[in-house]
């Protein structure tokens, strides 16, 4: 199968990654099934074998595949995954938050993670602008720490004012979110979270991946991290 190689067109391994959803979703590859050895992917796309990785790790980071030594790559069922993923309307998230202060922490343009770079489609050498910021409860402590980062297609910059809700910057760049894709995870506190949120003893932090879209768009990827001593989420998908 010859992939397009015009000016313009996704990368290669963007492309390759399209396909093998396909047809993962049209039961070609299904659960349980052993994807095709990464030679044999090689010659039908006529693409290197970095090409084809790009593509693997991306499917294993949104944990539709697995490489299980001594028996090869394995299409996951639902059930496989370690996260509860929904879709639901942005306007059917609710946060309830009580008296929180809002903290902007850092902007700054940043060489982004694989999974950030795998979402966005970009290549190595790009950049995407990362915002960092807290919200606190009226006695100074740390409930929420966001991490989020903007698609270069919405060409926000370091200049412009995050004081303001995120959204609404993005709606007057003229990229509104209108849906949003989230996973939400729960675990023990490690040392890290325990010096952001200041905590003496071993809590459940909630991490929040929210991944906002524009149309088919994705303009936003977000990493929340919530100390569930202070802090309630509710979420209405319906």
């Amino acid at each position: 199968m010859k992939l397009k190689t015009s000016l313009g067109d996704k990368p290669l391994w963007s492309q390759v990654y399209d396909i093998l959803v396909d047809r993962m979703n049209q039961g070609v590859y299904e659960a349980g099934s052993i994807l095709p050895p990464e030679v044999q992917i090689m010659e039908e796309f006529g693409v290197s074998r970095i090409t084809v990785r790009q593509a693997m790790d991306r499917l294993i980071s949104e944990e539709l595949i697995s490489r299980k030594r001594g028996k090869g790559t394995v299409v996951l069922e639902r059930k496989d995954r370690a996260s509860t993923v929904f879709q639901s309307s942005f306007d059917k998230v609710t946060e309830v938050q009580g008296n929180i202060n809002k903290e902007v922490l850092s902007v700054k343009m940043v060489t982004p993670s694989p999974e950030v770079r795998y979402a966005f489609e970009l290549s190595e050498n790009q950049l995407v602008l990362e915002l960092v910021r807290l919200n606190r409860d009226n006695h100074g402590n740390v409930l929420t720490i966001h991490y989020s980062y903007l698609n270069p297609i919405t060409e926000l910059t370091t200049k412009d004012d995050y004081s303001i809700s995120l959204y609404k910057v993005l709606t007057q760049k003229g990229y509104p979110i209108e849906a949003v894709i989230e996973e939400i995870t729960a675990k023990i506190s490690d040392g890290k979270e325990k010096q952001i949120f200041k905590l003496r003893k071993d809590v459940a932090i909630i991490t929040r991946l929210r991944k906002g879209y524009n149309g088919k768009q994705l303009v936003e990827y977000s990493i929340s991290k919530y100390n569930s001593e202070g802090y309630t989420l509710i979420i209405n998908s319906n």
